[in-house]
């Protein structure tokens, strides 16, 4: 059927900036709290200036109703700059590289790519 090779190129075509977008809009909802997980220092709010290689971890694909699902999870490396309120202004403070981790769904139905849906993102 499909190989993970396969998986990650159909993805890598079709679906980067998806990927992004959704790094993107989980970097902006993350708290101060949260970015501790990810930065050494004190963070305010950060934001993701890229995204580098994405990995397909693992994925199940299952036939149904003529066409076929495909979940899985990708490893997405993420350029995240972190910055701090100081004196009324927003200063960098300082950008890393994390490895965010996404499950997924796509569907394949008569030779084509559809229905592409992040379900989760954590680090």
């Amino acid at each position: 059927m499909f190989i993970l090779k396969d998986v990650q190129q159909i993805i890598e075509d079709n679906y980067t900036d998806n990927i992004y977008s959704s790094v993107a809009n989980y970097i902006n909802d993350l708290t101060g709290e949260e970015f501790q997980d990810i930065f050494e220092n004190v963070v305010d709010f950060g934001v993701c200036e890229g995204i580098g290689d994405m990995n397909v971890i693992s994925y199940d694909a299952k036939e149904f109703d003529g066409q076929i699902e495909i979940t899985g999870e990708i490893e997405v490396e993420s350029e995240i700059t972190g910055y701090v309120h100081w004196d009324g202004e927003d200063v960098e403070l300082d950008s890393i590289t994390a490895i965010l981790t996404m499950t997924f769904s796509l569907y394949y139905n008569k030779g084509k790519y559809e229905d592409f849906e992040i379900i989760d993102i954590y680090l």
